[in-house]
């Protein structure tokens, strides 16, 4: 597959920008995607974006992804579970991680976010070969373990926020601060929600 940005993949895909989605108590509902990009401006994209509504399985998959700060390998994204059901949850994987032309890489990045009827729940969620400015990170990171880029911003791995009634799981929230404003906004790599 050629290279594409972010926004022509999306167009090729027939994905738009990620739907506001708002997760209530009523029923199961989960999102997952491989790539969440919020520009300067605020505009976000993205890509390999599963969604469950009323109890549906939703998957979507993506050969590989290239953007001004982030290439990857294959993607794929599920969220299931049902009304009636014990939870839902939500998964988002991603191979062969590159961002900001190596400053952070990691063979494969699993977010997983499951929500049940007596609580929330991320375990799976992992890294996989993971360096970040040239040091080793482990497979299990601290939730909301928080890194300084000097010359860049920041990434937070294995954000894990409870909000509205959901779990979102972000494994790796790049937050660009300085240099060319192409670059500047937040990336997320291999973000999952669930809610009951």
């Amino acid at each position: 597959m050629t290279a594409f940005s972010a926004r022509h993949l999306l167009a090729a895909l027939g994905i738009g920008a990620l739907a506001s989605v708002t997760l209530g108590a009523q029923t199961p509902r989960g999102e997952a995607a491989a790539l969440r990009v919020t520009d300067a401006l605020g505009v976000v994209r993205a890509v390999a974006h599963a969604s469950l509504q009323s109890g549906e399985f939703g998957r979507a998959d993506v050969d590989s992804v290239r953007e001004a700060r982030l290439a990857t390998g294959t993607a794929a994204t599920t969220t299931s579970g049902a009304a009636g059901e014990s939870g839902v949850t939500s998964v988002a994987t991603v191979f062969d991680v590159n961002l900001l032309d190596g400053l952070i890489t990691a063979a494969n990045v699993t977010a997983i976010a499951t929500a049940t009827a007596a609580g929330y729940d991320a375990s799976g969620s992992a890294f996989d070969g993971m360096v970040v400015n040239k040091v080793p990170v482990g497979p299990m990171v601290a939730p909301n373990t928080r890194i300084t880029l000097p010359g860049v911003g920041y990434v937070i791995l294995n954000e894990q926020v409870t909000a509205d009634g959901a779990l979102t799981v972000n494994m790796i929230r790049l937050v660009v601060t300085s240099g060319a404003n192409a670059l500047r906004g937040e990336t997320i790599v291999a973000q999952a929600r669930s809610a009951r």
